[in-house]
């Protein structure tokens, strides 16, 4: 019984550097970020095999100590081991990490497809979406403008003058102003289309209620906390951008456009970001470079860096 058509025939003629081989079965190790949280029935698979064979070759990746992890066919795997087989068919790809979630395939709706970040066993920064901040703005996105009562009109202010901001170098520099919408206009359909760059707090702006909770940060009326670091929420302002949980294949933006400094705009074609994938500024009364309170990098499973510990 061969499996349904899925994308391994493409995969493996696209890339170069794979070799068709028979592997022991007991030298092959599953993927610990396997997409596929349910093996599912193996009894048809399992007959299938014990009579005819694998029919379709596992993907491999060759790792340490003669052993191998399995890119796709884990569910044939476990099947051939039941079965009694001692070794199975496998196309071995010399491939990194990123390479291997890109390549990595589940089963839905009778389909297969390729896996998306919601897919991972936890997300994991890739081409695309991996950050910083700046990096959203290189593909369609939409900035959301605040309608509700805020819960400190001072921080409330100073995102406004960061939307202001930068819609104004937007059409000074790069020819065009930012696309903007109410936050109580924004549609499923945008969230599937753009990436959101919201201004705002969780009583501002709607989305930021919606999504509070579901970033890597823990945001009140009195307090930001950020790992093991709390600021006041009168006197802070979060910048960040993830994977939009509401749509993973984009990225959600808090608080922030470019995070270029103005004078490099007409003086360089190189622009530097002045910070990573989220910051803390202290919140100012005026215009004006604000102060940071920190500022980092998520890992590449998108979580906090913790510190290391104290000896």
């Amino acid at each position: 019984m061969r499996h349904d058509a899925h994308y391994v025939e493409e995969l493996t003629q696209e890339r170069v550097g794979h070799v068709g081989r028979l592997i022991p079965i007991d030298k092959l190790d599953p993927n610990p970020n396997q997409p596929r949280t349910e093996i599912g029935d193996l009894t048809e698979l399992t007959a299938s095999i014990r009579e005819k064979g694998v029919l379709e070759p596992l993907l491999v990746r060759p790792m340490l100590m003669g052993r191998w992890m399995i890119i796709a066919g884990e569910r044939r795997w476990r099947a051939a081991t039941t079965a009694g087989l001692t070794e199975v068919p496998c196309i071995e790809m010399d491939v990194d990490d990123s390479a291997v979630a890109e390549i990595a395939l589940i089963k839905a709706g009778g389909t297969w497809r390729q896996a998306t970040a919601r897919d991972q066993a936890g997300l994991r920064k890739k081409h695309g979406l991996q950050g910083p901040i700046d990096d959203a703005f290189l593909e369609p996105f939409l900035c959301v403008r605040p309608t509700g009562t805020p819960w400190n009109p001072a921080a409330h202010q100073q995102a406004l003058r960061e939307l202001e901001h930068f819609d104004r170098i937007h059409a000074k520099y790069l020819r065009g102003h930012v696309r903007v919408k109410d936050d109580k206009e924004v549609t499923e359909a945008d969230l599937k289309r753009y990436h959101v760059v919201l201004f705002g707090d969780p009583g501002s702006n709607r989305l930021i209620a919606r999504l509070n909770g579901k970033l890597p940060l823990r945001w009140t009326r009195q307090t930001i906390t950020l790992g093991d670091r709390t600021f006041p929420s009168a006197e802070s302002l979060p910048l960040m951008i993830y994977p939009n949980p509401l749509d993973p294949a984009h990225y959600v933006i808090l608080n922030s456009g470019l995070t270029v400094q103005d004078r490099e705009y007409p003086a360089s074609d190189y622009l530097t970001p002045l910070y990573g994938d989220f910051a803390v500024l202290k919140v100012s009364p005026e215009a004006g470079p604000p102060e940071v309170q920190c500022a980092g990098l998520f890992d590449e499973q998108w979580k906090l860096k913790l510190p290391a510990p104290s000896r």
